[in-house]
């Protein structure tokens, strides 16, 4: 909202045609760029209050992604959210608002940035910037199987070992496995793990499992919980 076509094209000599996009490689980013126009989303709106041309979104996708901790933000300015469809992909969306930043991460690594308008400039596009959080947002379709987790139904005394087991129809799928408290002894990176629950008496055990699948990007977590018995 505070630059123009001719902006970019002086920039990046990119983006001449006057069309509603363009995109083009700068490095190891793939860059979109959406201007105003009669052809985005709520375009009457904006018409009547933002001239032709000027930048909506620059969109930033990383080839080849990057750590989140390399871009120095100031996490407290952001709000975090999954913005995968279905959820517990291994995605994670984070929004400031006020400055209009929108970043996707996958597993910690930054994969696109979207840059929309701040805050105080979105109300003259309002339907555009109406769900800021969907440019970030991933869909994967007919993506993943079901992920089922077992654990045990009863609370544990302490030094029991205690079985979490994870069910799926994915074939050549892999786990990973990770608990708040106690130790796994057992089955790390199989369906199936033991956790020692020596001097844990009292806690509250929490037992995350982590699902890949071989070609695919993404992953799905199960989390279930069993409190060890206070000792009299």
């Amino acid at each position: 909202m505070q630059s123009t076509r001719s902006d970019v094209v002086k920039r990046f000599n990119e983006c001449v045609d006057p069309v509603s996009r363009c995109s083009f490689t700068l490095d190891n980013e793939e860059v979109l760029i959406v201007f105003t126009g009669p052809w985005q989303r709520g375009g009457t709106e904006c018409a009547k209050t933002v001239s032709p041309e000027v930048v909506l979104l620059v969109q930033v996708t990383l080839q080849s992604p990057a750590d989140l901790s390399d871009y120095r933000l100031k996490r407290n300015k952001f709000k975090k959210f999954d913005p995968a469809t279905p959820r517990n992909m291994g995605y994670t969306g984070y929004i400031d608002n006020a400055s209009g930043l929108v970043i996707q991460a996958y597993r910690g690594r930054v994969t696109q940035m979207a840059y929309i308008a701040t805050l105080k400039d979105r109300s003259q596009c309002l339907r555009y910037y109406d769900e800021p959080r969907r440019f970030a947002a991933v869909f994967i379709e007919f993506c993943c199987p079901s992920i089922s987790l077992q654990c045990p139904e009863t609370n544990a005394s302490p030094g029991d070992q205690l079985k979490f087991s994870a069910s799926t129809s994915e074939a050549g799928a892999s786990f990973h496995w990770t608990v708040t408290d106690g130790k796994i002894i057992s089955g790390q990176d199989t369906s199936s793990i033991l956790v020692d629950t020596t001097a844990l008496e009292g806690r509250i055990i929490t037992a995350t499992v982590e699902m890949s699948s071989s070609g695919k990007r993404h992953t799905m977590t199960q989390s279930c919980s069993v409190k060890v018995t206070k000792l009299e």
